[in-house]
């Protein structure tokens, strides 16, 4: 009994370190594809003159992130931006912001505007996916090396 539950222990603490390594990883994918999205509604707005929902309907379906499913069935894009579960992404809450400023403005001002706003939500999600890919390199091995460390102490303080 006593072994089952070392190795439980264990497992807990190295599975920890883990997903708080997928965690970092998934951030870092979800906001690569967010980029993407963005930039093919700057192009489908600027050269087929698209609406926003018209837009998130085309998408590709491998870049249909959970978060954004919601926006394909409604004109409302910044309502049904605000109803998204925050749970289903991995993005931050500074990411969210940046993603509030874009749908808030989507569709209320004329094209060149929305363009520009495109343009600057880009240069940001930029930057917050240089940052989650400095804290990936940095943190990735430290959250799984120490899971498995504090897993190995409890182990042979149990012992």
């Amino acid at each position: 009994m006593k072994i089952v539950a070392i190795l439980l222990i264990w497992l807990m603490c190295s599975l920890t370190g883990f997903y708080k390594t997928f965690l970092l990883k998934k951030r870092k994918e979800d906001l690569d594809t967010i980029i993407k999205i963005i930039e093919y509604f700057g192009i489908s707005a600027d050269y087929e003159r698209k609406v926003p929902r018209e837009v998130f309907t085309s998408l590709p379906e491998k870049q249909k992130l959970p978060v954004f499913r919601e926006m394909e069935n409604t004109d409302d894009v910044y309502g049904a931006f605000k109803k998204i579960n925050r749970n289903q992404a991995y993005i931050d809450e500074n990411d969210f912001l940046t993603l509030d400023n874009f749908f808030s403005m989507l569709g209320t001002v004329d094209i060149e505007n929305q363009l520009s706003l495109v343009k600057k939500t880009l240069v940001e999600l930029e930057e917050h996916k240089e940052n989650a890919q400095k804290k990936y390199n940095t943190y990735s091995r430290l959250y799984m090396t120490s899971g498995i460390l504090v897993g190995s102490l409890f182990v042979i303080l149990m012992i």
